[in-house]
C-alpha cells in the first residue's frame, strides 16, 4: 500500500480553474472520503489522482513517487465507478479476473487471486453467474472484487452506492468497512452522501468552490465545523443558524433575544460589536423534559411551527430570530398542535459563533487547527 500527497493541485478547463491549489495528504492504509456539493471539485480531483484528468498546477505523488506523467494503468491505482461497467457475457470470476488476463499473468494466479476477493466478498457461490442474474449490490461486489484482485496501492471509489437504493446503500456501507479492515488499502471515496463519509471515513474532506473548506475526523467536522458552510452541509437535519450581533452579554438575534454567551471563555472578547451567525444542532435542543443534559442550559418559550413524527423521535420546528424556522428533537415523541407553546431546552455548551461576512468560526480553531479554504495538511 501507500501514501497519497497532493500539493498545490489546480485544474483549468479553458480560462476557467476549477480547482484551486488543492493541499492534502493521506496516509498509508487511511480511509479519507471527498465530500461536497455538485461541481465543488471532488470528482475532478479523484479523477487526477487516478490519471483521467491532467493535472494543470501542482503535484500528485503515490508511495512517494511523483505520478504527475504517469500513465494511470502504471499508477498503482484500482478504481471503483458509480456505474458497475461489467462484461455482460463474461462469469463473475471472468470479469474479476479479466485485468490480470490482459497484463498476462499466469492463470493460476488469477485462479488464486479471483477466489480470494471472492472469499473476502462473499461471492464465492456466485463465480460462475453472469451479471444479469446478480442484484445491484452484487454486481457492484463483483466491481469492487474486480479493483481487490489487482492488490494496488490505492483504492479510489468514485460514488459507488449511487445507483443503489437506501436499503443496499446501507448493506454496502457495511461491507465497504469490513472490506476496508480486512484489506487494509489506502482509500479515497468520492460521495454526495455524508452519512456514508461519516460512517465510512477516517477523515472527511469538505470541498467548496475548488478549494478545501475543512479537513477533519467525523467527530471534528460534526462537532467543530470549521465554517458556516460545513456547519449547514454536516448533519441531517443540519446545523440551525441565525444572524445577529455580539454584545458583551452574548448573540443579540436578529428580531429576537439576546443569547446568553460567556464570550471571555469562549475567546470571542474582542469580537463585541461583530455581526454574527450563532448556530446550535437539533439535537442539542429539546422540549423540557425530554431527555437532554444540558451542561449549559438555557430555556425559551416557543410556538410550534411544524412537527415531523419519525417515530422514535419527533423533530419541532419553531421561529427563532428573523431567519426562519428551527428545528428540535422531542426525543419521547408526543402529539403537537401547530401553534402550541412549549418550553424548549438549549444547551449553550454545543453552540457555534461564525463570522457573518466570511463563515469562519470565531472563538477557537478546529481540533486538527485547519486553515478554511486553504486546505491545510495535518
Amino acid at each position: 500500500m501507500a501514501d497519497v500527497d497532493i500539493r498545490n493541485l489546480s485544474k483549468d478547463y479553458g480560462a476557467a480553474r476549477v480547482l484551486h491549489g488543492v493541499d492534502l495528504s493521506i496516509a498509508d492504509g487511511e480511509f479519507v472520503a471527498l465530500v461536497g456539493p455538485s461541481g465543488c471539485g471532488k470528482s475532478t480531483t479523484l479523477r487526477m489522482v487516478a490519471g483521467l484528468e491532467s493535472v494543470s498546477d501542482g503535484t500528485i505523488a503515490i508511495g512517494g513517487a511523483v505520478v504527475n506523467e504517469v500513465e494511470p494503468a502504471d499508477r498503482g491505482i484500482a478504481m471503483v465507478f458509480q456505474s458497475y461497467a461489467l462484461y455482460p457475457h463474461m462469469s463473475v470470476a471472468g470479469n474479476m479476473g479479466y485485468a490480470l488476463k490482459v497484463a498476462g499473468r499466469p492463470r493460476d494466479e488469477i485462479r488464486t487471486r479471483v477466489a480470494e476477493a471472492a472469499r473476502i466478498l462473499d461471492l464465492e457461490a456466485l463465480l460462475d453467474r453472469r451479471p444479469a442474474d446478480l442484484s445491484g449490490g452484487q454486481r457492484q461486489r463483483v466491481a469492487m472484487g474486480r479493483a481487490i484482485v489487482r492488490r494496488p496501492k490505492v483504492f479510489l471509489f468514485d460514488e459507488p452506492l449511487s445507483n443503489l437504493d437506501a436499503k443496499l446503500r446501507t448493506q454496502m456501507r457495511t461491507e465497504i468497512k469490513r472490506i476496508h479492515r480486512q484489506v487494509g488499502a489506502t482509500t479515497v471515496y468520492v460521495t454526495h452522501d455524508q452519512v456514508e463519509a461519516m460512517t465510512l471515513a477516517d477523515r472527511i474532506v469538505i470541498m467548496r468552490d475548488g478549494r478545501l473548506e475543512q479537513v477533519g475526523t467525523p467527530e471534528d467536522v460534526f462537532d467543530r465545523p470549521a465554517s458556516a458552510f460545513v456547519a449547514a452541509f454536516i448533519g441531517s437535519p443540519p446545523m440551525n443558524l441565525a444572524a445577529g450581533r455580539l454584545e458583551a452579554g452574548g448573540v443579540r438575534l436578529d428580531g429576537g433575544a439576546t443569547v446568553p454567551l460567556n464570550l471571555p471563555a469562549r475567546g470571542l472578547a474582542d469580537a463585541v460589536g461583530r455581526r454574527v451567525l450563532f448556530g446550535l444542532r437539533p439535537n442539542d435542543i429539546a422540549p423540557e423534559g425530554h431527555g437532554m443534559d444540558a451542561a449549559e442550559p438555557w430555556e425559551i418559550e416557543a410556538t410550534v411551527s411544524a412537527a415531523e413524527p419519525l417515530g422514535g423521535e419527533t423533530l419541532v420546528f419553531f421561529p427563532m430570530g428573523e431567519g426562519g424556522d428551527w428545528i428540535g428533537r422531542m426525543l419521547k415523541p408526543r402529539a403537537l398542535r401547530l401553534g402550541e407553546t412549549i418550553v424548549l431546552r438549549f444547551d449553550l455548551a454545543r453552540a457555534h459563533v461564525f463570522d457573518a461576512e466570511t463563515g469562519a468560526r470565531l472563538g477557537g480553531a478546529t481540533h486538527e487547527d485547519r486553515t478554511i479554504n486553504q486546505g491545510g495538511r495535518p
